[in-house]
């Protein structure tokens, strides 16, 4: 195989990128040309400039990588996320990729797509029934949101600003 792999995009990128090399030797390097670069703009890589020096003179860093299972018509299957990951509004939020509108948009608006029509989709999104276990105990609640984070920042907005990438834990936004 090979030793570097590229990821020419943004956080949606990356991820399908980290599940394609987990358990190879390949390091993964980012070249962020996605909408907001939440993960490359967490480690510092805000332009292609620096991208393209940290490929050529940065070192190897090791990072946390979460693991989500989603089972869709009966399947299960595991999901490997290093950034965020979410449920219920900012899913809602994030399946807009699938329109061809909202991918025109998101070429035009960039990095404020995201709050721009989460504000939109915020006066018609019903909060969601789950079960959460945490620690053995089940908890049934409504959820409006909740993330997964790795990442500071999400869109540019702060929502766990403690977060870290290789601290062994992931921040919790609810």
């Amino acid at each position: 195989g090979y030793n570097i792999i590229v990821a020419c995009g943004g956080d949606g990128t990356i991820r399908e990128v980290v599940n394609g090399i987990y358990k190879t030797k390949a390091t993964l390097a980012i070249l962020p040309f996605g909408t907001s670069n939440d993960f490359a703009k967490h480690l510092g890589i805000n332009s292609l400039h620096k991208s393209a020096v940290t490929l050529f003179e940065g070192e190897k860093k090791k990072i946390d990588l979460g693991e989500v299972y989603l089972i869709s018509h009966g399947k299960k299957r595991k999901i490997l996320f290093c950034s965020t990951s979410g449920i219920g509004f900012d899913g809602r939020l994030l399946k807009l990729n699938r329109s061809k509108y909202f991918l025109l948009v998101k070429r035009v608006l960039k990095n404020i797509s995201y709050p721009l029509f989460g504000m939109f989709l915020v006066f018609f999104y019903k909060s969601n029934e789950i079960e959460l276990k945490v620690k053995g105990r089940k908890i049934k609640t409504k959820l409006f949101m909740l993330n997964a984070n790795f990442v500071k920042s999400m869109s540019g907005m702060k929502v766990t600003p403690h977060a870290g990438i290789n601290n062994g834990v992931f921040d919790i936004f609810m």
